[in-house]
């Protein structure tokens, strides 16, 4: 496993300990206009792909199947530290990864499958079509100090061999 990896899921469970990981989502509207959200990043996996939950009826989807390039920044006010990472956004949706979806939809908490339309009482409500993943692979990683004044930086970045390697 990448050692990076290791950096940023401590950093992110030392200041969120066991709330949801919240992050802003900046994309590129059909339009080439910025736009920006907070979203819930739920994992980051092995391979240190930031995975996120998604609902086909937002526009951030379209945004990101235009233009797939995004950042998300994580701001750690108990550390004083920012945490961005540029990437390509992949967005799983019913004709592309129906076992990927099912994994997650079912790896959810059941409070959050209100939030696509789920009936509340349904003990075991079915996965419904609009339904999505997001999955941003890093290109760069910048975790910056900013509780001292020369604001220290680790960044990584993309290597000609494709893995995120420090390169300050």
């Amino acid at each position: 496993m990448n050692h990076w990896i290791e950096i940023v899921r401590s950093r992110l469970n030392a200041e969120f300990g066991s709330h949801a990981w919240i992050c802003v989502l900046a994309t590129v509207n059909t339009q080439g206009q910025p736009t920006a959200r907070c979203m819930v990043c739920r994992e980051i996996d092995r391979d240190g792909q930031f995975w996120f939950v998604s609902d086909r009826r937002t526009r951030k989807d379209d945004h990101l199947r235009a233009f797939p390039d995004a950042e998300i920044c994580f701001w750690l006010p108990n550390e004083a530290v920012q945490l961005r990472v540029s990437g390509r956004a992949t967005v799983m949706d019913a004709q592309t990864d129906q076992y990927l979806r099912q994994n997650w939809w079912e790896k959810i908490p059941q409070s959050d499958h209100e939030i696509f339309g789920a009936n509340p009482t349904d003990a075991d409500p079915p996965m419904p079509g609009t339904f999505e993943l997001i999955s941003i692979s890093p290109v760069t990683i910048e975790l910056q100090d900013l509780k001292i004044s020369a604001h220290q930086k680790q960044v990584w970045k993309t290597s000609s061999d494709g893995q995120l390697a420090e390169i300050m």
